[in-house]
């Protein structure tokens, strides 16, 4: 049995409150950000892939800490480029023309 704190919450229901927060803060700057950086293309696509059709995001999502000081200009690594076009072939995504 959870014994209440003052105010009538339990710990957890703290913590859990202050984690949905902090989790609702970074995805608000994280939308912040896509916007920003979209405002600056021409044009947009946006198409929905299955999960298993999206391992470089993945992948560069888990990597994130250990890549944070790093950063490409104009080009993705040769590492990245080859599991990029592996992931569109074994997907069937089309790419858009412009590209």
């Amino acid at each position: 049995m959870w014994k209440k704190r003052r105010g009538g919450r339990e710990p957890r229901a703290q913590i859990a409150i202050q984690w949905a927060t902090n989790i609702g803060r970074i995805a608000a700057n994280i939308i912040i950000d896509a916007q920003y950086y979209i405002s600056s293309f021409d044009s947009l696509s946006v198409t929905h892939v299955d999960r298993s059709c999206n391992k470089v995001a993945h992948l560069l999502a888990t990597s994130a800490h250990h890549l944070r000081d790093c950063f490409w200009e104009m080009e993705a690594p040769t590492w990245l480029l080859g599991l990029l076009q592996e992931e569109l072939i074994t997907c069937n995504i089309q790419m858009p023309d412009a590209l």
